[in-house]
């Protein structure tokens, strides 16, 4: 019912209007300016860096487990055979490195389920999948409470509650991804050009992502008054910036006198490791726009409910809002 809710809200119409005009009314250049310069601000006082590394670390443990349980997933309700033929463009979209190492880990995985017992195999692996990747989304749900300077006061069911309904999420969502990718060449686009079918996936992928963070920034914190005009800009800042900063890192890492010349066989991790830190970084910093957005909005809502003070003369001195520091 709450996903419900949430879909309604955020595809609306009226959502979609004022999405597209901005986080408010009068949300102007300057305001962005100013809000941006507090995000920076705020991620260096809030060691983000720092943070994101400690979130990345526990990312790497689960990112393996999570995409074979999806595998396992798809491998028995479509067959292994099917699986193996969505690896590759799945992985065209990652860093070269990124994308070798996964899809030879997720190969070995897929093979593996190929015999008897998947049934049995895929009920064991998805338990062990939700509990594992589940530390860390709850690695990743303390750094945005550190850096959106909120205490969560949920008690350690619920924090795990949460984090486990947030792997659970993120598994439907890659899903998803898989499924988008396998189905678009069965909307007329087989014969048209790669670049347009390439294009279209990501698109498709991108509203997929831009959701998640919502969800993430809106449910993964103990904040029941998140504004929604924020959460929906931070959440698509944050993917805009993935999405360049995968393309970079791809386009780095299609050099073979890159990474590889000084990790040699470690380069795959090293990529990994590197791709998922900027990820975990880029997530915080869409928490901290979030934060500044609303901090902005907050303190000018604040500030026209003042009625303004008469100066000496006797009339009505028109006030001149500032932002709040």
């Amino acid at each position: 019912m709450r996903i419900t809710l949430f879909l309604r809200r955020v595809l609306s119409a009226d959502a979609m209007r004022r999405a597209v005009a901005g986080p408010g009314e009068g949300f102007t250049a300057r305001d962005w300016i100013v809000v941006l310069q507090r995000v920076r601000k705020e991620a260096k006082e809030d060691n983000v860096g720092l943070i994101a590394a400690g979130v990345a670390f526990w990312a790497i443990l689960s990112i393996v487990p999570l995409l074979i349980g999806v595998m396992a997933v798809a491998s028995l309700v479509a067959g292994p055979a099917w699986v193996r033929e969505q690896l590759g463009p799945l992985a065209a979209i990652l860093p070269r490195p990124v994308a070798r190492s996964l899809t030879d880990q997720l190969t070995e995985a897929v093979s593996a389920m190929s015999g008897q017992g998947r049934t049995l195999g895929l009920i064991i692996g998805l338990l062990g999948v939700l509990w594992t990747c589940s530390r860390g989304f709850g690695a990743l749900i303390n750094g945005l409470h550190v850096v959106i300077d909120a205490e969560d006061t949920r008690n350690v069911i619920r924090k795990r509650a949460t984090a486990v309904g947030l792997t659970a999420g993120a598994l439907v969502t890659v899903m998803g991804a898989l499924w988008l990718v396998a189905s678009v060449p069965r909307i007329g686009l087989r014969d048209a050009d790669v670049v347009v079918g390439f294009a279209l996936r990501c698109a498709l992928l991108a509203v997929l992502a831009v959701i998640g963070l919502i969800l993430l920034y809106r449910y993964g914190t103990d904040r029941n008054n998140a504004d929604w005009h924020a959460v929906r800009w931070g959440a698509g800042i944050a993917m805009t910036a993935w999405a360049v900063m995968s393309v970079a890192l791809a386009v780095y890492t299609a050099d073979t006198g890159g990474r590889s010349s000084t990790y040699g066989t470690l380069a795959g991790a090293a990529a990994i490791a590197t791709w998922l830190y900027m990820s975990c970084y880029i997530i915080l910093l869409g928490a901290e726009i979030n934060v500044e957005i609303e901090r902005l909005l907050t303190h000018r809502a604040a500030f026209r409910d003042v009625p303004p003070e008469p100066d000496a003369s006797g009339t009505e001195a028109t006030p001149v809002a500032e932002p709040a520091g």
